[in-house]
């Protein structure tokens, strides 16, 4: 895979030193190592802070530290980085605009702020026009993730088919692995297993250069549980057992418990499977992830003869269920106040 920050520092590097200015190799680079894990976000700070920049990299400077401090979770630090670069957001070029706006709608999303999440998505797609298609896709990706975290499963998919289809389009390889994941995760929601497994084993025979990247470990352990609810126990070790770990990823971490778990259902070991799913719900408070996990945590009390726990965690489940489908209504008014805010048709 070959980014467009990759392609720059490649650019950098072929060019005398005298040629550009320091500080803007230095943001590029740092840039660089933070989306690929190669520097901590909390030491960008006082490198990035020391640069001598030309003022339009001044812009450019602060949305690293805007990155830097959504991937530490300071959400209040993130907003506030970002909001002098919002309120110019018509003053600049499309690769200030892209990232602004697809960074804004994380911030506000993770803040519980629906309506400004949904405002600067659909802001950026229409500033951005047909304007750097992978952000556009990046876009696309935030809307259907609200939607799919509302229990609004059918208007996800199609946006992160459209999502797909460009980062496909454009070989942008990391994205493109969590979509298709999500995909096939959306699927099983639905209970169509067996689809999800052939859709999972299609992408992989058509892209297989792309799975030496972090990011396959996700779609593996994605492709790992679709095979243990179609009852393949054999093939989903194989396939957890060719991830590579990363502990700080809370995502992955989720889906190998979670698959781990499953398997350990099948092969009636139920106290170990209990253990790993009440480890999951004390961890978890997304009302997604609480259904994914209290499905298997009922059938497992019932297996073990507890059937009051088994009913509680299965009323608790329903619960759960009516409040997303309510949220389905509510992210339908949200979205038509969005568009209404900045003037989408």
């Amino acid at each position: 895979m070959v980014t467009r920050t990759a392609l720059a520092i490649e650019l950098l590097d072929s060019l005398a030193p005298d040629e550009v200015p320091v500080g803007v190799a230095e943001v590029i680079r740092c840039r660089h190592a933070l989306m690929a894990g190669r520097i901590r976000p909390a030491e960008l700070e006082p490198r990035l802070m020391s640069l001598q920049l030309p003022p339009d990299w001044v812009v450019r400077r602060d949305l690293v530290r805007v990155t830097a401090a959504f991937f530490l979770r300071d959400f209040e630090l993130a907003e506030r980085l970002l909001d002098p670069i919002l309120q110019r957001i018509g003053q600049f070029p499309a690769d200030i605009i892209g990232p602004a706006t697809v960074t804004a709608g994380r911030i506000f999303a993770a803040k519980g702020d629906l309506t400004s999440a949904l405002v600067w998505n659909y802001k950026g797609l229409g500033m951005l026009g047909d304007q750097l298609p992978v952000v556009r896709a990046s876009i696309l990706n935030n809307i259907a993730c609200e939607h799919a975290g509302a229990g609004s499963d059918i208007t996800a998919a199609e946006l992160f088919h459209r999502a797909l289809e460009i980062y496909t389009r454009e070989q942008y390889w990391p994205p493109a692995l969590l979509v298709a994941s999500n995909l096939a995760d959306i699927m099983m929601d639905d209970g169509r297993h067996e689809e999800a497994v052939q859709f999972l084993l299609g992408w992989e025979r058509a892209h297989p250069e792309v799975f030496v990247l972090p990011e396959a470990n996700f779609f593996l352990a994605i492709m790992a549980l679709a095979k243990v609810r179609t009852g393949r126990i054999k093939e989903a070790k194989a396939r957890l057992a060719s991830i590579k770990v990363n502990k700080t990823d809370m995502d992955q971490r989720f889906m190998l418990l979670l698959v781990g778990a499953h398997i350990d259902i099948a092969e009636n070991r139920l106290e170990p499977a209990l253990n790993q799913l009440l480890a999951l719900r004390q961890e978890t408070h997304h009302e997604r992830g609480l259904v994914a996990i209290l499905e298997p945590l009922s059938d497992v009390y019932a297996a073990l003869g507890n059937y009051k726990l088994a009913y509680d965690v299965a009323v608790e489940r329903r619960e759960i269920l009516v409040r997303l489908k309510k949220a389905i209504r509510e992210i339908s008014d949200i979205e038509v106040e969005a568009r209404r805010r900045i003037r989408i048709k």
